[in-house]
Order: C-alpha cells, then sequence, then structure tokens
C-alpha cells in the first residue's frame, strides 16, 4: 500500500501534466499503480476494488465540490457484478440473448474509473472469441471528470491487455456530459 500511495502523491504532484493533455505522462503512471495493485492481490475484483479505493479516496480530498456537485459515488465490486449478471439473465429470459451477443450494446453512462466496464470484461459473460469485438464496437462508456476519465480509459485497456495479452486503445470512451442534449 505504501508503494502505491508512493506512486499517487508523485503522480498527482504532476497533475499539470495530465490537464496539459500529456497523456503519456499518465500512462507510465498509471502502469506503475497497476503493477503494483497486481502485486498486492491477483483476484480481479480485489484489483479494481483497491483501485476504486485510491480513486475515490483523492477525490473526496482533492474534487471535493465537483465530488458533492456531481454524486461522485463509486459502486462496490459485488453490487456491480451482481448488476452484471442480473442484466445478462434477465437479456436471456426476455430476449433470449447474451450481454456478449452481437448487436447487443452496452453504455456505461456514468463511468467513473471503469468498473462496471472491467468488471464485465473479467465476467467470463462475454465469450472469449466475442471479446475484441464487444471491446471495439459494442461496449461504450461516458465520464464527465477528467480524470476519472483518464482513469477509466487506461484501466479498461489494461484488463483487455491482461485478458488477451494485446494492447488495443478503448476508443469508446467519451469525455461527456450523459445529462446534456
Amino acid at each position: 500500500m505504501q508503494k502505491i500511495d508512493k506512486e499517487l502523491r508523485e503522480f498527482f504532484s504532476e497533475l499539470e501534466l495530465i490537464e496539459d493533455g500529456d497523456k503519456a505522462s499518465f500512462r507510465n503512471w498509471f502502469d506503475s499503480v497497476w503493477i503494483a495493485i497486481k502485486d498486492r492481490t491477483a483476484d480481479l475484483a480485489e484489483q479494481q476494488q483497491l483501485l476504486a479505493d485510491l480513486c475515490q479516496d483523492f477525490v473526496k480530498h482533492t474534487a471535493k465540490k465537483d465530488q458533492e456537485r456531481l454524486g461522485v459515488v463509486y459502486t462496490p465490486i459485488e453490487v456491480v457484478d451482481f448488476i452484471l449478471h442480473s442484466v445478462d439473465d434477465i437479456l436471456q429470459q426476455e430476449f433470449g440473448k447474451s450481454i456478449g451477443d452481437e448487436d447487443v450494446e452496452v453504455l456505461e453512462p456514468f463511468a467513473g474509473i471503469g468498473v462496471f466496464v472491467t468488471r464485465l470484461l473479467q465476467s467470463g459473460l462475454i465469450d472469449e472469441v466475442d471479446l475484441e469485438r464487444n471491446y471495439e464496437q459494442e461496449i461504450h462508456a461516458n465520464e464527465i471528470m477528467p480524470l476519472p476519465f483518464l482513469i477509466a480509459q487506461a484501466n479498461i485497456e489494461r484488463v483487455y491487455e491482461d485478458l488477451t495479452s494485446e494492447h488495443k486503445d478503448f476508443d469508446n470512451i467519451r469525455l461527456t456530459d450523459t445529462f446534456k442534449t
């Protein structure tokens, strides 16, 4: 935990780089945090929970006004997993489809740090043969805050890379206000 905390402190002392669009610096930071998290636990759900806890603490201390104004809340991993499996069950019962089937579009309107998308990728609900298509075409996410947006994109890409041993940018995430028309 101390290693992760050290990485966070070093990164956030250079936060201006992100605001200026230095994506490479951000990715380097995220990779070091991701490695520290994976060193701490091999459990996929625990990895996402640890990342969520770290980000929630950071947002609470640095962006309290935005958190209150926007209602930033991180959903517990067990709840995320329950929702994903429940949606898949309903899709099968009502439409004869699975969440990973072709032409089933998934939209995460409030992505935060990407936990719903990462847990969907890790859930086994998408067959291996359908994973790339889903990732590239059928899974979409929106986030309103810049830092969680960047973390979500990096988080989703790292999970996909862990699953497939191939890096692919996750281009289906947007920095936008879901409620604006």
